[in-house]
C-alpha cells in the first residue's frame, strides 16, 4: 500500500486506480450527478458550461474538467469556448474555423 496525497485537497490517502482521496472521489461523483440531473431536465439536447454553472453552482472549470476526461455522458451536448476565438464548441479545443485558419499556410508565419 502506498501513501499519497490527494492531488485535489491534499489529504493523505491510501493509493487508489481514481488517484484521489475517497472523499473528492464521493464530491466527484454528486457534482457529476448534479450536472446530469440538470441536463436531463431541460427540454433541449445542449447547455453551455455558463449555464450548467450558474444552474449548478458548479465551477466551469469543474464542469470542463468533467467532460474533458470523458465524465459527462448522455444524450445531451456540453457546449464551451474555443480557445482561440471564444465561440461556443461542442468538442476539441477550436472550431472549425480557427483549425482551418491554423493550418492555412502564411508566408509570415516563422517555421
Amino acid at each position: 500500500m502506498k501513501l499519497m496525497n490527494c492531488p485535489l485537497c491534499g489529504v493523505l490517502y491510501v493509493d487508489n486506480w481514481k488517484g484521489i482521496c475517497p472523499d473528492c472521489n464521493s464530491q466527484q461523483e454528486k457534482d457529476i450527478a448534479i450536472i446530469h440531473d440538470f441536463m436531463n431536465r431541460l427540454d433541449r439536447d445542449s447547455a453551455s458550461v455558463f449555464e450548467i454553472a450558474e444552474a449548478t453552482g458548479l465551477k466551469v472549470k469543474t464542469i470542463l474538467e468533467f467532460n474533458k476526461a470523458g465524465k459527462l455522458y448522455g444524450s445531451f451536448r456540453i457546449t464551451y469556448p474555443c480557445e482561440k476565438c471564444g465561440d461556443l464548441i461542442s468538442r476539441d479545443r477550436l472550431c472549425n474555423k480557427c483549425k482551418s485558419d491554423l493550418l492555412k499556410p502564411n508566408p509570415d508565419r516563422l517555421i
